[in-house]
């Protein structure tokens, strides 16, 4: 009786965790196709056979250390060298199939690829209506899959009515803005213009008319235009980007008029006028900080487990890189055994971090200035000595950080600083 009373509470627990397993894959589903549900699109549905395929892709990577969507024949796992090599292992069949490959798998993730306009183009492709998506230990595969196109259709992102974030994060390896000489950090998220055709040829985009509109103050947003004619990435896409950052809790008017001209010497007119609203600055959390702290540093991961922390789950993906800032003295828990991960940082509390990953690689940093700074006493004083070492190494304006030393950390802030740690770095 009691080996069959231990079989129960085993199978008990694996349907206990598919069930979880399959929920957290719905809800991360759900993100994307809340937005092609606004676009009149279909939506994704869960593939069982491509979340096979997506699980053993990513066990390929774990058992082979490699980051990449291109299996090697012979290595430990192997089930096709692209793709479609691997859906078809799976009998998958229908011939359209997409993999995206990252480190962890979240709402978060389905965003970052929403966000980007190259990835955006696949997400939000008709054609697809398959998804399969799986992680193991720290690598994570997504694929899509279809079968044929229906019909032609063109699909505008954003939405009208949608709510755009304030601040968004480049986690692809091609960034639109790498040519345009603009820093990275202050901008908005683009908005492109696709046109998805069943096999008429699009021979070029001719575009008449793009406004970006402040509602509140009736200001032009500046912009540049990227298409298939100067953009190598692009071959059904108008992608019009930002160049400057929009206000956060504030209203924008977008209005575009662009000529479709294809091979058969038809042209398609698509003319259009919508709103979205750019949402309220939001706050950077402890876990934000140090995820991109070890990625800039290149420091070896760790997964040392001797940490307890009562709301750290250890086989998470971010894990890793709390346990090697917590290695490397960059960052602390809290005494009731809590590290607080989605709390908020203060400025002074974030430069404090930032000067001991620094000085972890760069070596301690000697204070060579002695002028009294004004209201320096205003700071916290286990802050001082960090807050004059970031000014020595360019990154603030004491006198002018002083007055806001104790306010919680808000992306703009925390991009900008982190783009100015990243270059001090590669020195």
């Amino acid at each position: 009786m009691q080996k069959y009373s231990k079989f129960i509470i085993t199978l008990l627990c694996i349907c206990m965790f598919n069930t979880m397993v399959y929920a957290y894959e719905e809800s991360t589903i759900e993100e994307v196709n809340v937005i092609r549900r606004k676009l009149d699109l279909n939506e994704l549905k869960l593939n069982e056979k491509l979340n096979d395929a997506a699980l053993s892709h990513s066990q390929y990577m774990v058992f082979n250390n490699s980051f990449s969507s291109i299996e090697e024949k012979g290595k430990k796992q192997y089930k096709g060298r692209y793709s479609w090599d691997r859906t078809s292992y799976f009998n998958y069949f229908n011939p359209y199939v997409s993999e995206f490959i990252s480190r962890n798998i979240d709402k978060q993730d389905i965003c970052h690829y929403l966000y980007n306009p190259y990835t955006r183009i696949i997400w939000l492709d008709p054609i697809y209506k398959d998804i399969g998506m799986a992680a193991h230990e720290g690598m994570s595969t997504y694929i899509l899959g279809g079968a044929a196109r229906d019909n032609n259709s063109t699909v505008i992102y954003p939405y009208d009515g949608q709510v755009l974030p304030y601040h968004w994060t480049q986690n692809q390896s091609v960034d639109a803005y790498k040519d345009l000489n603009i820093k990275r950090t202050d901008i908005g998220l683009p908005i492109t213009i696709s046109h998805y055709t069943d096999g008429k040829k699009i021979k070029r985009f001719v575009v008449n008319t793009v406004e970006i509109i402040d509602k509140a103050t009736n200001q032009t947003i500046p912009y540049e235009v990227m298409k298939p004619s100067n953009n190598k990435y692009l071959n059904n896409t108008v992608v019009i980007l930002p160049t400057q950052a929009y206000t956060p809790d504030t209203q924008y008017q977008f209005k575009i008029d662009i000529h479709i001209h294809f091979d058969n010497h038809k042209t398609e007119k698509v003319v259009y006028e919508g709103c979205f609203t750019v949402d309220k600055e939001i706050l950077v959390t402890r876990l934000n900080i140090i995820e991109s702290l070890i990625q800039i540093l290149e420091l070896p991961e760790s997964r040392n487990s001797t940490y307890e922390f009562k709301d750290i789950d250890k086989s998470s993906s971010y894990a890793p890189y709390l346990y090697t800032a917590l290695d490397n003295q960059l960052i602390n828990g809290y005494p009731d055994k809590t590290f607080r991960p989605q709390s908020s940082m203060t400025k002074e509390a974030f430069y404090v971090v930032l000067i001991r990953a620094y000085e972890k690689v760069k070596g301690t940093i000697d204070i060579t200035f002695k002028e009294n700074i004004k209201n320096i006493y205003s700071v916290s004083f286990w802050a001082r000595r960090s807050i004059l070492k970031a000014e020595q190494l360019g990154l603030l304006d004491t006198e002018e950080f002083v007055k806001e030393s104790k306010k919680p950390l808000t992306y703009s802030d925390y991009t900008k600083a982190m783009n100015q740690f990243s270059l001090l770095i590669q020195e």
